[in-house]
């Protein structure tokens, strides 16, 4: 059943079905940065019109939300409505099925906003819970579910992670040069940009920002876990007493850097290695590809990749339209001696932006639709 009007013109969610999982959703959203690679989910068991227990998915490898919900229910789950904002999951993995669980609990509906595309899901979740005698209904506020897991589904659904281009520009669309030794924009604006990172799974650089600022590309000044980072290195020069090597026992760190040829970067990428640095080999040229890389990330279940690169790397980036999203922080100060990011204007344009007032500064975020 979708989420439109049906056959004889009715419309197969009411009101307060939309009321419910919309609160699923809103709920489910607390879970970013601690489910990763798993999906967020909320879901709610409502009984006379009233909820008598809600639950979501509060991190990888835990219970998950349906189990959660039902749990806080109880008996009162017998007979109930369970929202959920995702297909319930019907196989064993590092929980038991969700559907066992709602069939044990005597739920008598189930209403999920969407099927999961995950391959050991994937509509049998709702076969299996309507084999049991469960009621179900799919489809409402889809586009809302849809929206929450976006990166998910970029990676079920993709292969790849969900790609945000981040940088910090000034009012006339000026990035930092390398010899700018002060930052663009002000503390609330940098405190921001780390809560960003601390729901990512990786964060990524180009070794020309690791020779000009020598950053650490961990999360600080906000609660959460630092990405695992990622350094573009097509000539293999990342120095092995660099913050980040330095900083190793913190976050992983890969250097991605093409083949391995030549006695000089054998012996560059073995001195990394026993810094404790994975050394990445993808393709057959010095300029490592970017659909070879993130379709690597999406071998290993990257969720979200932060591209905090300089001008070389967003250029590249953008150029072969890899990045999904943005976030664009911009200081009211004029540039200076900033470098102009986009000389030819900028190549797409940011689509569902929102706008928020960071501090001194403005973020924008939104979706990439590329000209």
């Amino acid at each position: 059943m979708s989420d439109a009007t049906d056959a004889d013109g009715r419309r197969p969610f009411s009101d307060e079905d939309r009321r419910w999982m919309a609160g699923a959703i809103d709920a489910a959203q607390r879970g970013i940065g601690a489910v990763e690679p798993n999906p967020m989910v909320g879901a709610a068991v409502v009984a006379g019109g009233r909820c008598v227990g809600q639950g979501i998915h509060e991190r990888f490898g835990g219970p998950h939300a349906e189990v959660n919900a039902l749990r806080a229910a109880g008996p009162a789950a017998r007979g109930a409505t369970l929202y959920v904002s995702l297909e319930p999951c019907c196989h064993r993995g590092k929980t038991g099925p969700c559907t066992e669980a709602i069939v044990a609990a005597g739920v008598a509906r189930v209403v999920c906003a969407m099927i999961d595309p995950f391959d050991r899901v994937a509509g049998r979740g709702v076969e299996t819970l309507r084999a049991a005698g469960v009621a179900c209904d799919v489809g409402c506020l889809e586009t809302e579910a849809r929206d929450l897991n976006e990166a998910y589904l970029t990676l079920i659904e993709r292969g790849r992670p969900l790609v945000i281009a981040k940088w910090a520009q000034t009012a006339d669309g000026l990035i930092a040069a390398p010899s700018l030794a002060r930052w663009i924009t002000g503390q609330a604006a940098r405190d921001e940009a780390h809560r960003l990172r601390a729901i990512c799974q990786a964060i990524l650089v180009g070794v020309g920002t690791v020779l000009a600022d020598d950053p650490e590309l961990t999360t600080r000044h906000v609660e959460g876990p630092s990405p695992h980072r990622y350094v573009l290195d097509g000539r293999l020069c990342t120095p092995t007493d660099c913050r980040l090597v330095r900083t190793v026992d913190l976050a992983p760190i890969t250097v991605v850097t093409g083949p391995l040829d030549g006695q000089d970067r054998i012996a560059r990428a073995a001195a990394l290695r026993a810094a404790g640095v994975e050394v990445l080999s993808l393709g057959d040229g010095p300029r490592v590809a970017w659909a070879d890389l993130l379709a690597e990330l999406g071998r290993r279940r990257v969720t979200r990749l932060l591209v905090e690169g300089g001008a070389d790397v967003l250029r590249s980036l953008i150029a072969a339209r890899a990045a999904d999203r943005a976030a664009i922080f911009a200081s009211p100060d004029v540039g200076g001696q900033g470098v102009a990011l986009w000389p030819e204007g900028r190549p797409f344009d940011v689509a569902d932006a929102e706008v928020t007032q960071v501090g001194r500064d403005k973020l924008t975020a939104g979706r990439l639709v590329y000209h």
